[in-house]
């Protein structure tokens, strides 16, 4: 009686901590990252305008670098990417800017973002924001690995349908830009009905990928060979 009483009150005790117990993210999120972009319009609108004679400045003069902010939200390393602006100073001043920025929250890794500073005499024109990061490239390889990690849905139309017959099925996937397939296309089938062949069909439409843009159409060409040994 008194060791199960023992272990009630561990129970009890322990309890609250568990229960409040929170998962840090990955990374520091979006959201702190723009809002402290968005403050350091002013700061970044100082380093232009005191540091870039009235005579130098130029229409949309801009500058891009690329910051690392640990799990604590201090920014570790910034690096010059590019920048129309010619006065070292000035870019001294928005490289040191950037360094001694320090975002919000606390995060399991390590958070890259490039920033770009738009910079105008205005300081309602003068924009710093994160650059949208670039799009993964797909390849037919992507879609072929994607494909893979569905195989067990696939083998699933066989094992439902194949009536233990050996049989072939060629797919073509074609990936739009948005990264949905438009097109699922059977090419070849020597199952004597299509009931296998529509369920690999049907199961390739919904499969997703990054989204390629410019570089779609993506197409991939996928054999299934199904045997009864």
């Amino acid at each position: 009686m008194v060791a199960r009483l023992l272990l009630i009150l561990g129970i009890i005790s322990l309890f609250p901590v568990m229960s409040f117990a929170q998962d840090k993210p990955d990374t520091i999120s979006g959201a702190v990252i723009d809002r402290t972009l968005y403050d350091a319009r002013y700061n970044a609108h100082k380093c232009y305008t005191d540091n870039v004679p009235v005579s130098q400045r130029g229409q949309g003069e801009n500058a891009r670098i690329t910051i690392r902010i640990d799990y604590d939200g201090m920014v570790t390393s910034a690096i010059f990417e590019d920048t129309t602006v010619q006065e070292k100073a000035a870019r001294d001043c928005l490289l040191g800017l950037a360094k001694r920025l320090r975002f919000q929250g606390k995060a399991k890794g390590f958070t890259t973002v490039t920033i770009w500073f738009g910079l105008s005499t205005e300081l309602g024109e003068t924009v710093v924001r994160a650059m949208d990061p670039p799009k993964k490239k797909i390849t037919s390889k992507d879609i072929v690995a994607t494909a893979q990690k569905r195989m067990s849905e696939f083998m699933g139309c066989y094992n439902k349908h194949g009536n233990d017959q050996a049989g072939v099925v060629k797919l073509t996937i074609i990936v739009g830009a948005t990264g949905s397939v438009t097109e699922a296309r059977i090419d070849q089938n020597t199952f004597p009905n299509t009931t296998v062949s529509s369920c690999i069909q049907n199961i390739a439409r919904t499969l997703k990928f990054d989204a390629p843009g410019d570089d779609a159409p993506v197409i991939a060409k996928i054999p299934f060979k199904f045997s009864t040994q």
